[in-house]
């Protein structure tokens, strides 16, 4: 069986030389059972990590006081002329590969 210390090994190895290939193949030839070595990154690498913002640049304050200022009550008849809203996404792969989409509209998204 392999050890969080043979993983470690084979993840650090991978990201420094195996660039050309996947993640499956780069276990196959050093040996490491895919599926085992699957299983233990996404059991260690869910961590989730708090971020705490320390600064907010001057144009984004000043936009975000903007839009404060400009948020009123809006009547249901009146929702017809507002703004579609935007939408952000992200997905990842566990073999490394990620899609950002951001400042989409649903269409845009639908369509992407």
């Amino acid at each position: 069986m392999e050890s969080t210390e043979e993983f470690e090994k084979l993840l650090f190895l991978y990201k420094t030389e195996g660039k050309n290939m996947s993640i499956e193949t780069f276990c196959i030839h050093n040996g490491i059972n895919y599926r085992a070595f699957d299983k233990w990154y996404r059991n260690t690498h869910k961590k989730i990590v708090p971020v705490q913002i320390v600064d907010i640049p001057d144009k984004e304050v000043q936009s975000e006081k903007a839009s404060e200022s400009s948020k009123q009550h809006v009547e249901p008849e009146n929702l017809e002329h507002l703004p579609e809203p935007l939408i952000s996404m992200s997905l990842y792969c566990n073999n490394g590969i990620s899609v950002k989409r951001r400042h989409l509209t649903f269409g845009q998204l639908k369509n992407s």
